[in-house]
């Protein structure tokens, strides 16, 4: 047994274009011990100029106790966390409680 995913979900994530959306996935990889949050925040060039300008012009907000990120992802990270990623990283987590936690984040639509 290699892998066991936990959910994929996709939502809206900019107020400015209907196009953009935010995805990611939980999935519990056994031959890491590991349980990975895979996000990814833009689909296009121009959501990722915008982000940068975002970041450019905006102070960097606390994420997860641990450090900061710019507030333009982690909304739509927020939003994913809300549609079912962190139902399904419970459970996997819960399941495999020795297992490490990663954390992956893809700026343009690679997953």
């Amino acid at each position: 047994m290699g892998a066991e995913f936990g959910v994929q979900s996709t939502v809206q994530c900019d107020a400015e274009s209907s196009k953009d959306s935010c995805s990611g996935y939980v999935i519990a990889i056994h031959s890491l011990k590991s349980v990975v949050i895979v996000y990814r925040g833009s689909i296009s060039d121009h959501e990722v100029q915008v982000e940068m300008n975002y970041t450019a012009t905006h102070p960097l907000l606390p994420f997860a106790g641990k450090g900061k990120v710019n507030g333009w992802l982690l909304n739509g990270y927020n939003l994913l966390w809300n549609a079912g990623m962190k139902d399904a990283f419970l459970k996997l987590k819960n399941k495999y409680p020795t297992y490490n936690t990663f954390f992956m984040y893809s700026k343009k639509q690679t997953i």
